[in-house]
Formats: C-alpha cells, sequence, structure tokens
C-alpha cells in the first residue's frame, strides 16, 4: 500500500468513528453502557472514540448489536453523520 492510501484509509476511518459516536451520542447511550452491552472491557469504546484503538467489521456489528441495531443500519446512519457534518 502506498503511503497516500493508508493515509486515506486512516482519514476514512476516523470519520466513520466519529459517526458511531454521533449516532452513540444520539440514542443516549454513554461508551461505557455499549462497552458493556457488548462485553468488553468498559474502556473499549473511549479507546476507539479518541482513535487509539482501530476499527474492525466484526467490531462494527457487535457495536450495533450493543446499541439495538444492525450493522448496515449503524453503518448508514454514521455515514450520514459524517456527511452532514
Amino acid at each position: 500500500m502506498t503511503k497516500d492510501f493508508q493515509e486515506k484509509l486512516a482519514e476514512d476511518e476516523a470519520r466513520l468513528i466519529d459517526g458511531i459516536a454521533r449516532v452513540r451520542e444520539r440514542k443516549g447511550m454513554t461508551r461505557e453502557q455499549v462497552s458493556l452491552a457488548m462485553g468488553a472491557p468498559k474502556n473499549l469504546m473511549s479507546k476507539l472514540e479518541s482513535h487509539s484503538r482501530g476499527l474492525e467489521g466484526a467490531l462494527i456489528i457487535a457495536i450495533a448489536d450493543a446499541m439495538n441495531m444492525k450493522a448496515v443500519q449503524l453503518f448508514r446512519e454514521a455515514l450520514r453523520e459524517v456527511d452532514e457534518k
């Protein structure tokens, strides 16, 4: 992978994470609530939203499940949040 492509992927991942954070906030859930609902360490969402942890596809599914959403719905809403900004 080229450096430019890696930088673009990192930027896109950060935008998606920011969108997921806004969906979480809109649903009235804290980072800790989402983490615990996934059965994950309570600081997982904090690490994710501070961009100190990467976002894998399986994690998107777990986050969506924790927020009582389908992964595709979370993905769409997160992207909509990003596009509206």
